[in-house]
C-alpha cells in the first residue's frame, strides 16, 4: 500500500509557480479550476437532441483558468531585503512556467501555465499578520495536467538554505563580497544547495518522514525541481529512462508486445526506442503504423514530433548519432495514442533474433 496520510483524500491543492513556492498554513484560498471540454453539436431536425459531430470517444477539453488568493508570509523577510523580495515573486509570475499541485490521492501534477491576471490585496487578518496578499489568475493553454515524471522531478529543501533569501540577497547585492564581484549570482547560487542534494521522486515518496512534511503539512519544507538532465548525472542509462522496455529474446521477424499505461485522457506525447537489426521496421502501437524506411542495426529512437534518430549503440546516441530525414519516416494511420490500461506495440521487419522496444509517454489527467 502507498503512503496514506490526513490529506490524501482532500482536493486538488496548488503549491508551486516557477520557483515560487506557496508556504505557510494560508498559502492559498478561493480557489477555482473549471474544466471545459470542447464539444461540437448540431440540433437535429424535427426531434429531440442533438448530432454530436466529435471524433473518437473522448472529449477534448479546451484551455481554461485557474485562479486563486495567495498569501504569502512575509514575516521572515530581513528588513533590507523586502523589495528584492516583492520584486522576486513578481518576476517569478511574469514568467511562463509550471504550476504544481498535489491533487487527490498525494498525486504530484503539473501544467503549463502563465499568468493572466495579478492583483495585490489588503486584507487587514491577514496582511496583518505578515502575509503578503495577492489575488491571481492563470491560463492553462494546454487544458490538461502532467503526472509528475519519476526521471525529471526532484525536491530541495530549501528550508536549510531560504531559496527566496538567496535569491533575495543576490538580486540586492549583485555580488557575493566586495571584493570579488559575480555575474549573475553564481556565488550566491552556490552558497545554496546544488542539484546533487535534492532527492529524486522515486526515493522521496518511499520516505515516510518526507511524505509527512511534503504531503500532510501545508507548510512545506520543499521545492519541486523539474530537470530533465539530473538522472543521466546519477548514472542512468538512455534506456532505464523509458517507462517500459519490452525486449524477447526469440524473436522471428515480429516483435510484439503489451503494455500498462497510467494516463487518465489519451496521450499524444511519445517516444519510442528500437534496439536490435531492423529492415524497413513498421512499428505499431494500437493499431497506428508508422514506418521507417531503411536498415539499421543498433538503436533507432523516435519520437510525435517527428525526431529520429540512429546510432550503433545506447552509448553513441547521444554524441555520435545520425538524424534520419523525414522522407523515410511514413505516418500510415496518424500519430501513436497511448491509453489508459492496456496497450499494444507491434515491431515488424526485425532481422535480428532478439530485439528491445522501449516506451515513454506523458502520463495526462485533468
Amino acid at each position: 500500500m502507498g503512503y496514506r496520510g490526513e490529506n490524501v483524500n482532500k482536493p486538488r491543492r496548488y503549491i508551486q509557480y516557477n520557483d515560487l513556492v506557496f508556504t505557510g498554513t494560508r498559502s492559498i484560498q478561493e480557489q477555482a479550476e473549471s474544466v471545459a471540454f470542447r464539444v461540437n453539436s448540431t440540433p437535429r431536425a424535427f426531434t429531440h437532441g442533438a448530432f454530436v459531430g466529435n471524433r473518437g470517444d473522448e472529449l477534448l477539453v479546451d484551455t481554461h483558468t485557474i485562479s486563486f488568493k495567495m498569501a504569502l508570509k512575509t514575516n521572515t523577510w530581513s528588513d533590507e531585503n523586502i523589495r528584492v523580495h516583492y520584486d522576486f515573486i513578481v518576476h517569478q509570475l511574469t514568467r511562463k512556467g509550471k504550476l504544481w499541485a498535489v491533487d487527490s490521492g498525494n498525486q504530484l501534477i503539473w501544467c503549463h501555465a502563465y499568468c493572466t491576471s495579478m492583483q495585490q490585496q489588503k486584507e487587514w487578518t491577514l496582511t496583518d499578520n505578515g502575509y503578503l496578499v495577492l489575488q491571481v489568475e492563470f491560463n492553462n493553454a494546454e487544458g490538461v495536467w502532467h503526472k509528475a515524471s519519476e526521471h525529471k522531478t526532484y525536491f530541495d529543501r530549501f528550508d536549510l538554505c531560504s531559496f527566496t533569501q538567496m535569491k533575495a540577497d543576490c538580486l540586492k547585492s549583485r555580488c557575493c563580497d566586495d571584493s570579488q564581484p559575480c555575474s549573475e549570482c553564481e556565488c550566491c547560487n552556490d552558497n545554496c544547495s546544488a542539484m546533487k542534494d535534492m532527492i529524486d521522486y522515486c526515493s522521496a515518496v518511499q520516505d515516510i518522514d518526507f511524505n509527512d512534511e511534503f504531503f500532510d503539512l501545508c507548510d512545506s519544507k520543499w521545492r519541486v525541481v523539474h530537470n530533465c538532465q539530473k538522472a543521466r548525472i546519477d548514472g542512468k542509462t538512455l534506456p532505464e529512462l523509458y517507462a517500459h522496455a519490452l525486449c524477447d529474446l526469440c524473436v522471428n521477424g515480429e516483435l510484439h508486445k503489451t503494455f500498462q499505461a497510467d494516463t487518465v485522457l489519451d496521450s499524444t506525447q511519445w517516444r519510442v526506442g528500437l534496439f536490435g537489426h531492423f529492415k524497413d521496421p513498421i512499428i505499431t502501437v494500437n493499431n497506428t503504423n508508422i514506418k521507417v524506411k531503411g536498415e539499421y542495426n543498433g538503436v533507432l529512437t523516435l519520437d510525435q514530433r517527428g525526431n529520429v534518430r540512429y546510432a550503433s549503440s545506447w552509448e553513441c546516441l547521444e554524441y555520435d548519432y545520425k538524424v534520419v530525414k523525414l522522407d523515410n519516416l511514413s505516418y500510415c494511420e496518424g500519430p501513436f495514442r497511448i491509453i489508459k490500461g492496456r496497450n499494444t506495440i507491434n515491431v515488424y521487419g526485425v532481422l535480428s533474433s532478439t530485439a528491445c522496444a522501449y516506451v515513454d509517454y506523458e502520463r495526462l489527467t485533468l
